[in-house]
């Protein structure tokens, strides 16, 4: 998986995959800029966490904060050429004449998550 920067505007989990949602991020603390609520076992429970959502300075822990991955959906025409192989057509609505399978592509965090070929 590709890591990127962590951005308080975007969707948070914990690193466990807790839902979670960020009250405030510029709390007047040194160290402990982001208010958060996480699915707990009763409830919604509030944390701190430092600008980068983690919960222990400079290492990875369960509890820390993560923007949910995005999912991109792409699609493709293709078709088959007199050999056989695979031939690409340029992103949906875009068309190879006459051909109408697509090849749906999913990407998540910059890695590929799943190919279908669909038929029709």
């Amino acid at each position: 998986m590709c890591e990127s920067k962590f951005d308080v505007n975007k969707p948070v989990q914990t690193r466990d995959g807790r839902k979670a949602r960020i009250i405030c991020a510029d709390r007047k603390f040194d160290k402990w800029s982001i208010v958060a609520l996480v699915e707990g076992v009763q409830g919604e429970e509030v944390v701190l966490r430092d600008k980068d959502g983690l919960s222990l300075s400079g290492r990875s822990n369960p509890s820390d904060l993560i923007n949910i991955p995005e999912e991109k959906v792409t699609y493709h025409s293709v078709g088959l050429d007199s050999l056989n192989c695979l031939i690409l057509g340029g992103s949906w609505p875009h068309t190879i004449k006459g051909v109408k399978n697509q090849l749906k592509v999913t990407v998540v965090d910059g890695d590929i998550k799943d190919v279908c070929l669909i038929k029709q």
